[in-house]
C-alpha cells in the first residue's frame, strides 16, 4: 500500500470510489437525494440571511409576535432534524456488493462502514489498482470521479476515530444532549452555505482543492486502512490504570489520558507538563488533587494544550509496546517533547531516533543493570536495545531491533514446536497449536487442544468416520472441530473446552469460548486480517498447556504471557504460607475468654453510645461553624459510634446537609462536591476549635477530616446524601432485633484488624457479611422481608428505596429465631461458611437474604425487588454492579454498589485461608 500513502486522493473521490466504483450501493426507497435536500436548505438559508432577515428587522410589533411563533417552531424543527440525522441510518440496513467477487454486504447499525469494507479481502487490492490506474470496468459516474469532475455536493463521512463529535447513538456524530440550536443555526449552517455557494458559483471548482483543507485532511487520513489504536495492555495498566484515569477524566473532560504514572513515586501531568512527586507511592488522592486544581483545569480549557496532548499520544500509539514503554521519560512541551532523562527537547518526529541514541540508551541500560526503580516498564524498554527479560533471567542479543514498527522475528518459525524452552524456570509449556501446517493428514491440522479426539476417527473413503458417534465427517478441519464440539460427541467422549481462555494479542482481544475465537478470525473486522504477508509469517496460534490459554501472536506475546504467569505463581505461593497469627490464637483461646472479650467489647461500644452528649455537642458546633456559608445546614451522625459497634477511638462520621441534599436531589455531581468540600475546609480552617483539617474531594464519597478539640473527637464529614444514615439505622436495628449480633460483629471486627483486612475489606462490608450469615439461618430478616412488614412508604434517597420502621420491634422479633448457642459457636459457623463460600459465582445479597448468581446481573434477569437497580441503569449516569470483583457484597439499599469491589484475588485467598484456619482452631474446643 505504499502507493496509497504517496498518492492519496481527496475524500470526495474516496467516498465515490467506494460507493460507485469498488462497491455498488442499493438506493433507499422513499427518499429524496441528498443534493435535492441540500439545495432546499441552502435556498432557505440564503433567504433568511438576506432579504428575510431585513424584513424581520423592520416588522411591526403586531407582525413580530406571529413571526416569533413561527421562528420558534422552526427552531424546534431544526433541533429535531439535527437529532434525527443518522437515526434512521442507524436502524436501516445498507446493502453493498463487491464488484470483483459479487459478495453482498449487509451493514446494520452495529457495524461501521469503514472497518467493514477494510476487512474485505478485495478492498485494499482494488484501491491499490485504482491508484495505479489499472482498475477496469468503471461506471460512467466513477469515470467522472477519476477525472475529478464534480457530481453534486459532497458530504464527508467521518472515520471511526477522527470525528471530533463522535456520538455512540447516531451516525451523525451529534451529541443530542449538548445541542445549542442558536449556535448550530448561526455557525454550522452559515459555514455550509458559504462552502456550497463557493462550489456552485466557481466554474473552475476542482475537488482536489479540498486536499489542503483541515477537514478534508482528517477524512483522508481516516480512510487509510488504520484501526483505532490503543496502548498495550501491560503499558496501559501500569501507567494509565483505569481506576485512576476514569476519575481524572470526570474533572478535566478530556478523553485522552492527561496524567501518567511514570514511576512508583513520580507521576507526570501531560497537560500542565509538570511532575507530581510524593514521598510514598503515587496514589489516587495525589493525582486527583492535582486534577481538581485550578491550574490543571485552566490548561484543560485551552485548545492548544489539548492539541499538544493529542500529538503526544499519537506519537506513542503508533509504535510497538517496547517503544511505547519509553514514554515515561517524556512529556509534551509546546510543540515538542522533553526527555526528562536526558534533559533534552526532541521534535515529535524524532522521538524514536532519540530513544536509539547513545546518551538515552546508556542511561536506560545503566538504570536497568543497577536495578534502579525510578521509572516503570524498564524490562520492556530494554527490548529496544536487544535485551529480552523472561522468567527473571536476562537474555542478551547482540543484534538490536532494527525497525521501530517491526516485532522481533522468530528465527526458527517452523523447526520447533516449542516457542519457549526451560519449563522448569517458567512453569509453563507453550507450544504451537498446530505443529506442521503443511501436513497432508487433516487430523494433523487439528489444534493441540483437540488432539485427544484423534483416536475416535478413522478413514472412510473420502471422509472420516467418528466411530464413537457413528457419524461421517468430511475431511475439513473446521467441520471436524464442529463435530467434536457437538453435544453428542462431547457427552460420549467427556471432551470440553470450558477450561480454555483465548487471547488475540495482535488485536488485544480476549474471548471466552471456542465459537467466539473462530468468529474473531472469520467474521467482522480485525487487525491481523490486513497484515502484510511479511508480518503474518511471524504470527501463529500458540497454546499454554499449563494454564490452558490459547494465544495468537508472536514471541513478544509469549513473553508477556510468561510475566503474567510468574506473578500469579508468586501470589499463590505467598498465599500457601499464611499461618494463623498469634494474636488471633490468643483472642480465641477458649470459650470462656471469647465470652469475656465479647462482653468487654460490647461494654466499650455501649459506653460510646451513652456519651452521645459529646457527639451532639460536636454536631451543634459544626452546624454553627458552617451556617454562615450554608444557611440552615444540618448534621446527621452515622457510623459505628451511633450504631453500637464503635469504641472511644472510632472516628465520628457525619453527613452535613448543606441544603436540601438528604434525598440526593441536589449537588450530587463531582464538581459540586468538590466545591462544597473546599468551602467547608475553608470555613472550618478559620476557627481555632477545629484543627488537623484534611480535604479528600475525589473519593467516591468526598469528605473533610477534622479534629474537634473541645470534645476530643476525630470527625469525617461527607456531603452526598442521607443513604449512609439509613445504612446505620439498618445496622442498629439488626443489633436490637438479635442481641448476640453486637458481640458477634465486634469480635469479627477485632479479628479483621489483627489480620489487616480493614485495608481491603471495609468494616461496613464485614458487618453485612455477618448480618447476611444470620439472615441465611433466619436469625435476622432480609431487607425485602422488613419492607413487607413495614409497608408504609419509605424514603427514596438518590433513587434507592430505604425502610420505614413502623412495626414495633417486639412484634418483628416473632418472625426470627432467637440464637440458641454461644457467640463462640456462632463465630465457628461463620468462618466455616465463608471458608467454603462460592465467591466466583455468588453475590452476598442482604436485600434478598440469600445469594444471587453473578450471571443474573450480566443477563439482566434479576428479581423484581431489584427493579430500582435496572431503572438506574437506564438513567443519565448508570453505574453497574461490579460482578468481576473477587468478593461481591451488595449494599442493601444502593444496589449498584459492590462494597468489596477493591478486594483483589490475593486478599480473597488470604481471607478464605484465615477463615479456614480460624474455623479449625475454634473447632478444637467449641
Amino acid at each position: 500500500m505504499d502507493n496509497m500513502e504517496k498518492d492519496i486522493m481527496s475524500t470526495e473521490n474516496i467516498v465515490n470510489l467506494l460507493e460507485e466504483g469498488l462497491y455498488s450501493k442499493k438506493p433507499i426507497p422513499g427518499t429524496l437525494s441528498v443534493t435535492d435536500v441540500t439545495s432546499k436548505i441552502l435556498e432557505f438559508s440564503q433567504f433568511l440571511n438576506g432579504v428575510g432577515r431585513i424584513t424581520l428587522f423592520h416588522s411591526d410589533k403586531s407582525d413580530s409576535e406571529e413571526l416569533v411563533t413561527l421562528l420558534l417552531t422552526l427552531k424546534k424543527s431544526v433541533k429535531y432534524a439535527l437529532n434525527e440525522i443518522g437515526y434512521s441510518r442507524n436502524k436501516a440496513k445498507f446493502e453493498y456488493t463487491c464488484l470483483k467477487c459479487s459478495e453482498p454486504f449487509d451493514l446494520d447499525s452495529n457495524q461501521n462502514f469503514w472497518t467493514s469494507l477494510q476487512s474485505h479481502e478485495h478492498t485494499e487490492h482494488l484501491y491499490d489498482q485504482f491508484l495505479n490506474g489499472t482498475l477496469d470496468n468503471l461506471t460512467e459516474d466513477f469515470a467522472n470521479v477519476c477525472m475529478n469532475k464534480p457530481n453534486g455536493h459532497f458530504y464527508p463521512i467521518p472515520g471511526p476515530s477522527t470525528s471530533e463529535f463522535a456520538n455512540e447513538n447516531t451516525d451523525s456524530g451529534i451529541d443530542n444532549d449538548n445541542i445549542d440550536s442558536n449556535e448550530i443555526y448561526e455557525t454550522d449552517i452559515n459555514e455550509a452555505s458559504e462552502v456550497d455557494h463557493r462550489e456552485s458559483n466557481n466554474a473552475d471548482y476542482n475537488p482536489e482543492i479540498l486536499k489542503n483543507s483541515e477537514h478534508t485532511e482528517k477524512d483522508v487520513n481516516s480512510f487509510r486502512f488504520n484501526f483505532v489504536l490503543t496502548y498495550d495492555d501491560v503499558i496501559e495498566n501500569k501507567i494509565y490504570p483505569d481506576r485512576l484515569m476514569k476519575t481524572i477524566r470526570k474533572y478535566d473532560k478530556i478523553k485522552e489520558y492527561t496524567m501518567q504514572k511514570a514511576g512508583p513515586f513520580r507521576a507526570v501531568c501531560l497537560l500542565c507538563c509538570c511532575d507530581v512527586v510524593t514521598k510514598s507511592k503515587i496514589c489516587k488522592f495525589a493525582l486527583d488533587s492535582h486534577a481538581t486544581g485550578q491550574r490543571h483545569l485552566k490548561f484543560a480549557s485551552n485548545p492548544e494544550n489539548v492539541e499538544n496532548l493529542k500529538k503526544y499520544h499519537e506519537v506513542w500509539l503508533n509504535q510497538e509496546p517496547m517503544y511505547q514503554a519509553h514514554q515515561v521519560y517524556f512529556k509534551p512541551v509546546n510543540s515538542c517533547l522533553k526527555c526528562d532523562l536526558c534533559n533534552t527537547y526532541v521534535h515529535y518526529d524524532e522521538a524514536l531516533i532519540h530513544i536509539g541514541t547513545n546518551p538515552h540508551k546508556k542511561k536506560v541500560l545503566d538504570m536497568f543493570e543497577k536495578k534502579i526503580n525510578t521509572f516503570f516498564l524498564m524490562e520492556l524498554q530494554v527490548q529496544v536495545y536487544g535485551i529480552i527479560v523472561a522468567a527473571d533471567k536476562e537474555i542478551k542479543n547482540e543484534k538490536p531491533v532494527a525497525k521501530p514498527k517491526t516485532r522481533k522475528e522468530n528465527t526458527d518459525t517452523d523447526s520447533s514446536s516449542s516457542a519457549v524452552q526451560d519449563p522448569k524456570e517458567n512453569k509453563h509449556n507453550i507450544i504451537k497449536s498446530v505443529d506442521n501446517l503443511t501436513s497432508e493428514n487433516v487430523l494433523d491440522l487439528l489444534p493441540n487442544r483437540f488432539k485427544v479426539n484423534v483416536k475416535y476417527f478413522k478413514e472412510s473413503g473420502n471422509a472420516l468416520l467418528c466411530f464413537l458417534c457413528g457419524v461421517t465427517v468430511s475431511k475439513n478441519v473446521d467441520n471436524i472441530k464442529k463435530h467434536i464440539n457437538t453435544s453428542l460427541h462431547a457427552t460420549e467422549s467427556g471432551f470440553s473446552l470450558e477450561k480454555y481462555s483465548y487471547f488475540c494479542e495482535i488485536c488485544n482481544v480476549k474471548v471466552s469460548n471456542e465459537a467466539a475465537w473462530v468468529a474473531h478470525f472469520t467474521k467482522g473486522p480485525n487487525r491481523h486480517a490486513n497484515m502484510a504477508e511479511s508480518r503474518k509469517a511471524k504470527t501463529t496460534e500458540y497454546e499454554c498447556t499449563v494454564c490452558n490459554t490459547v494465544i495468537y501472536g508472536d514471541e513478544l506475546s509469549l513473553s508477556r504471557h510468561l510475566s503474567v504467569g510468574l506473578k500469579r505463581e508468586k501470589k499463590t505461593k505467598a498465599a500457601a504460607e499464611i499461618k494463623l497469627p498469634g494474636p488471633v490464637i490468643r483472642l480465641f483461646q477458649s470459650e470462656e475468654l471469647i465470652e469475656a472479650e465479647a462482653h468487654k467489647l460490647a461494654s466499650e461500644a455501649n459506653n460510646v453510645l451513652i456519651c452521645n452528649s459529646l457527639t451532639k455537642e460536636c454536631c451543634a458546633r459544626l452546624e454553627a461553624a458552617l451556617s454562615a456559608t450554608f444557611e440552615g445546614c444540618k448534621a446527621y451522625p452515622f457510623g459505628s459510634r451511633v450504631s453500637g459497634l464503635g469504641d472511644k477511638n472510632s472516628d465520628f462520621d457525619i453527613f452535613m446537609d448543606t441544603g436540601d441534599m438528604y434525598m440526593g436531589y441536589k449537588n450530587q455531581d463531582a464538581m459540586a462536591q468538590v466545591q462544597i468540600v473546599r468551602k467547608v475546609y475553608s470555613a472550618l480552617g478559620k476557627l481555632d476549635e477545629f484543627v488537623d483539617l484534611l480535604q479528600i474531594p475525589t473519593a467516591r464519597t468526598p469528605i473533610v477530616r477534622v479534629y474537634h478539640l473541645p470534645t476530643d473527637i476525630d470527625c469525617d464529614l461527607s456531603f452526598r446524601h442521607g443513604l449512609s444514615v439509613e445504612n446505620t439505622k439498618f445496622i442498629r436495628f439488626c443489633l436490637d432485633l438479635q442481641p448476640i449480633t453486637q458481640s458477634f460483629i465486634l469480635l469479627l471486627k477485632k479479628w479483621s484488624q489483627i489480620n489487616n483486612f480493614s485495608e481491603n475489606i471495609a468494616m461496613y462490608a464485614l458487618y453485612l457479611m455477618a448480618i447476611f450469615y444470620l439472615q441465611v439461618n433466619n436469625y435476622l430478616l432480609s431487607v425485602r422481608k422488613l419492607r413487607e412488614l413495614n409497608p408504609r412508604k419509605p424514603l427514596v434517597i438518590n433513587g434507592w428505596e430505604t425502610i420505614n420502621y413502623t412495626m414495633p420491634l417486639e412484634e418483628i422479633k416473632t418472625y426470627v429465631d432467637p440464637y440458641p448457642h454461644s457467640v463462640s459457636k456462632l463465630l465457628k459457623d461463620f468462618f466455616a461458611y465463608y471458608a467454603k463460600f462460592n465467591y466466583s459465582q455468588e453475590v452476598i445479597c442482604p436485600l434478598m437474604g440469600h445469594t444471587i448468581p453473578k450471571n443474573l446481573f450480566l443477563l439482566g434477569t434479576l428479581p423484581e425487588e431489584m427493579k430500582a437497580y435496572l431503572t438506574q441503569l437506564q438513567g443519565e449516569e448508570p453505574e453497574e454492579f461490579r460482578t468481576r470483583s473477587s468478593i461481591c457484597i451488595q449494599d442493601p439499599f444502593d444496589l449498584s454498589h459492590n462494597l468489596s469491589k477493591a478486594c483483589g484475588f490475593g486478599v480473597l485467598n488470604k481471607f478464605k485461608t484465615m477463615c479456614d484456619l480460624t474455623f479449625k482452631h475454634l473447632n478444637d474446643f467449641v
